[in-house]
């Protein structure tokens, strides 16, 4: 049932995107078409990462980070100055630089869960 549902849901996608994202951008603008799936995101964000283990982990990860940049702040030789993120285009490159390694890594989690095409 559950590969059934995952069969219907991604063929009605590739039937209706191309045809959405076309009404979209002629109804709007190139760029709204990757603003759909805020709303999308936003909505699903309470039903995966409100689970106990998961919040520890986002907390833990945040204090962590805390602690990082308090001591970055008082080292004598610090191993990250901290004035380098003064500079918008070295702030800009590691937000994009984080955002592509978290969509790289994530997805190696999803795509281990995968059966291989040679095991069925």
């Amino acid at each position: 049932m559950a590969l059934g549902l995952w069969g219907a849901t991604a063929g009605l996608g590739a039937a209706l995107g191309p045809v959405i994202g076309g009404a979209v951008t002629d109804a709007a603008s190139w760029q709204w078409i990757f603003w759909i799936n805020v709303p999308v995101g936003i909505a699903v964000l309470p039903l995966r990462w409100t689970s106990a283990q998961v919040l520890a982990s986002l907390i833990g990860g945040a204090a962590l980070l805390v602690a990082f940049i308090a001591w970055e702040a008082r080292a004598a030789a610090p191993m990250m100055p901290l004035s380098l993120f003064r500079s918008q285009g070295f702030s800009a490159t590691s937000v994009a630089i984080l955002f592509t390694n978290v969509g790289m890594f994530g997805v190696i989690f999803l795509v281990s869960q995968l059966p291989s095409a040679s095991a069925g």
